[in-house]
């Protein structure tokens, strides 16, 4: 499995074009080529389960080492239940064998790590148990660093500039529903559309809202992982002018400067991603407006209920980063009180202005991280407070931060 993830991530697609027409590889020699050409995979061929499939296909690249061997005792555990304090050892390798086939010596040492045989079984099967926690042996904690970081990291920054990539994308071209709706003959009566009156149908299967539920899958099973998203992030490709041989309406050129420069992803995600999401809705209400009233019909079940979900997800996304103590969690603090601060001020005078998004929807958004920033405090504090009960009184080191 790490020699063909390896292999996997290692190849270049031919993704762009440059300035002669010519072709190019993938933007950087960090990014995951070969999750990057998934990523851009047209939207014809979506099909129910695509999303899982790859965000389940992300955790296996990732999953390598302590890290593997913590979800493969997870899993384990999983197994038993209070009507089921005992399982026989071929029961857990048939339900767990694509798991266990990853690396059956790893698989051993997991087994081993939380389960024993009960006291009197006999020696003609072998019957499994799980170990009390109290009496489960005591390794160092992988939480801080994750066992590939080359691998985990060029993961991020791919996932990172394609959330980026795929929403200017979709600043430039018509949401699928509404481009459905629009091939709908209008009723007798009703003008028909112009040509090129709005803009072509989003051309990817998988959009920026599905990149983020794939990084929140990422972030809440891999431990450390967040701790990665302090690197810089990759660069937008420099975008050519024009392609010889297509006339200017057939190319969608999508400007590489359109993505704010930051110091790392995290930064991209509250400073870039937060106003061009909040945007969105603005965008779908502009596009719906072009609708024939016959054709609006079509999407009013629909509403703007898929676009009312990108920041929800984008702040789940962003608390899932600040999961565990530790600097990804201190800057987006910072980040929710500088936001506050912004939008106490009120919008900006000029109506027009694409910078800081539909200022309503960042209120909500910044809100909602902000809460969500201080329930996974109070969590945190609450776990550490118990387990500092067990330490003959003394202060853990975040505990006497926080007096401090």
């Amino acid at each position: 499995v790490q020699l063909g993830a390896r292999t996997f991530l290692e190849y270049q697609p031919r993704l762009f074009l440059d300035s002669s027409g010519a072709s190019l590889k993938a933007p950087t020699e960090c990014n995951a080529g070969g999750l990057l050409l998934l990523l851009r995979l047209a939207r014809p061929v979506f099909f129910p389960g695509l999303l899982q499939m790859l965000a389940d296909l992300a955790l296996l690249l990732l999953e390598e080492g302590p890290t593997l061997q913590q979800r493969m005792e997870t899993e384990i555990l999983n197994l038993f239940s209070p009507q089921k304090r005992v399982l026989p050892a071929k029961e857990i390798l048939r339900q767990l064998f694509s798991l266990m086939g990853r690396n059956p010596q790893l698989f051993e040492e997991a087994l081993k790590a939380v389960t024993q045989r009960p006291n009197g079984s006999s020696a003609e099967q072998l019957l499994l148990e799980p170990i009390p926690e109290s009496s489960r042996p005591q390794r160092p904690k992988s939480r801080g660093s994750v066992s590939n970081v080359a691998s985990s990291l060029s993961i991020l920054q791919t996932l990172v500039f394609e959330a980026c990539f795929s929403l200017e994308i979709q600043h430039h071209t018509s949401f699928p529903k509404i481009h459905e709706a629009a091939l709908k003959e209008p009723d007798e009566g009703e003008e028909p559309l112009k040509p090129n009156q709005l803009p072509p149908s989003f051309p990817l299967a998988v959009g920026a809202d599905s990149l983020l539920y794939i990084l929140d899958f990422l972030l809440t099973r891999i431990p450390g992982l967040s701790g990665l998203l302090l690197r810089a992030p990759m660069a937008l490709p420099a975008t050519p002018t024009s392609i010889p041989g297509l006339a200017p309406e057939e190319v969608l050129l999508v400007d590489g400067h359109a993505v704010s420069v930051q110091k790392s992803m995290l930064l991209v995600m509250t400073r870039h991603l937060l106003p061009r999401f909040a945007r969105l809705a603005e965008l779908w209400s502009a596009q719906a407006e072009i609708l024939r009233p016959s054709q609006k019909i079509v999407i009013q079940q629909a509403g703007t209920a898929g676009v009312q979900r990108c920041l929800p997800h984008l702040s789940a996304c962003l608390c899932s980063a600040a999961r565990h103590a530790g600097e990804p969690r201190r800057v987006l603090v910072v980040e929710a009180i500088v936001a506050l601060q912004a939008l106490a001020e009120g919008p900006k005078q000029d109506s027009g202005s694409t910078d800081r998004g539909c200022y309503g929807a960042q209120v909500a958004a910044v809100a909602a991280l902000a809460a969500r920033l201080l329930s996974a405090a109070a969590a945190a504090e609450r776990k550490e407070e118990g387990s500092g009960e067990g330490t003959g009184g003394q202060q853990t080191p975040r505990q006497e931060e926080r007096q401090l």
